[in-house]
This record gives structure tokens, sequence and C-alpha cells, in this order.
């Protein structure tokens, strides 16, 4: 099964929404961004979170999960089978990032600006580290060897890679990019897919590139806001796209081990 986050969440309500409708993952954003939060706004969207009780086991998609993922898995807190918090930073120095993850409970960090790995390995949490792919890069090879340098980097603890389009500004550009490249990286490394997804095209992305997870902010929006409904469809695509093709086990993605 492919795990989803929604990103670029502001208020409780609309975390609630995603958690109950079956998302794994809730971003929340501290760069600057017409998306961001204050700290103190996320501790309270976090808190909500946490207090969802387990999920079924039946059917989760981190079971059978090895490698790189599992620590992944296991670091979130995604294995008590509640949704997973990220917090979403740019360039911060990461000193403040660990304050701000404390302060909030944070599960996760998803790192979307020039960090390099040692900055990487300075953060306290398991980390999401965005690698940016510009629209008609020619050269795939290129962002395949920066993931197999971060996997060699990075220590034997929790990390996974978040494929978005790049483009002037960190958060993404709202625009697809080649899934041929994501196919590749998804069958080495667990990845998590960005860039232009919406309820109507997920399920093509689900089934041409087979990624670990799916990330989406403005395209479960209306009006610059989440949209409860854009939301819940989007999550439904996903999961009826993961029953079509019978429920193939995406968790079983290693990514090597450091």
């Amino acid at each position: 099964m492919t795990l989803v986050k929604i990103c670029g969440l502001m208020e409780v309500e609309d975390a609630v929404v995603a958690a109950e409708g079956g998302a794994d993952l809730i971003g929340l954003i501290f760069a600057p961004s017409p998306r961001q939060v204050t700290p103190e706004r996320a501790k309270d969207i976090v808190a909500a979170i946490k207090r969802f009780p387990p999920r079924p086991k039946d059917g989760a998609p981190w079971e059978g999960a090895g490698g790189v993922l599992a620590r992944f898995i296991e670091g979130t807190g995604l294995n008590k089978r509640r949704p997973a918090t990220v917090g979403v930073f740019v360039n911060t120095p990461p000193s403040l990032v660990n304050q701000i993850a404390n302060f909030c409970s944070l599960d996760a960090v998803q790192l979307s600006g020039d960090e390099t790995w040692p900055y990487c390995r300075k953060i306290h949490r398991p980390v999401i580290k965005t690698v940016h792919v510009k629209p008609g890069d020619s050269s795939a090879q290129e962002v395949l060897s920066c993931l197999q340098e971060g996997a060699s980097l990075m220590p034997p603890g929790g990390w996974i890679w978040h494929l978005d389009t790049g483009g002037t500004l960190y958060g993404g550009s709202g625009k697809t990019f080649d899934w041929t490249l994501a196919r590749q990286a998804a069958r080495e490394w667990p990845v998590l897919l960005a860039g232009g997804l919406n309820p109507e095209n997920v399920a093509q992305a689900v089934e041409e590139v087979a990624p670990w997870g799916v990330d989406v902010s403005g395209g479960v929006e209306r009006q610059g806001k989440k949209d409860p409904e854009r939301i819940l469809a989007f999550i439904g695509a996903v999961r009826a796209k993961d029953r079509a093709m019978g429920g193939v086990q995406k968790a079983s993605v290693g990514g090597g081990e450091p």
C-alpha cells in the first residue's frame, strides 16, 4: 500500500479530517510560506493527532518493511498505527529545528532547502530529505547520484527521500516532473513523490512510479485553503488504486543499508 502525506495543514480541523480520512503523514510548514504555522499552532495540531486511537493492523502499509525504511517507521511512530507528524523546514539552523521539533513533539523533520548531508546528521528526528528535480532536467543520473551519496553518508537511522519539482521556491512549484526518474529512484530507495499531485492524477502516479508514499498540499486546496472534500478524494484515489493493483507492498523497499 502507498502511504499518504497531506502537507501544509494550518488548522486543527483540517488535520483531523486528513487523519480521519486515513492520511499517514501530517505535514506542518515552519518555513516562510503562505501555509506557515507558528510553533504554538503546530503544537495544538500535533496534540490533536496524537489523541487518535491505534489503527487496525490489517493492511498496514508498513508491515514487512526492512532496512532504512523500517527504522524510519519505528522512529516516527507509524508502527503505533497512527498518523505521524512532520515539520517542514528550509535552511533553518539545526539547533532551532531540533528545538521546535521538541517543543511541538514532532515525529519527523522534512528538510526542503539546501541542507548538506552533515547538516542532516545533526537532526534528532527521522529525516525526510527533499531533492528538487528541475523540469526538463536531462541529467537523471545527477539526481540519482545525489540520492546514492546521501544514502552512503546518512547514519544508520531513519531517513527517506522526498522528490519534488524544483523551481524558484523551495516549497515546490505545484507542477509535476518526469516520473520516469521517480520510478528509477523508487526502485532503490524509500521515496515520497510530490510535485503537482492532486485527486485527479495521483492514481496514475501510484501506478507509474510505485513510490513508498505520495505528498500533496496545493492539490487539495480551493482558493488557497485546504478543502475537506479534496483531501478525502486524494486519499480515496490512492487507496482505490492500491486495491486495484492488489495491495502492492511498497514498504518492502529497504533503501539499502548505509
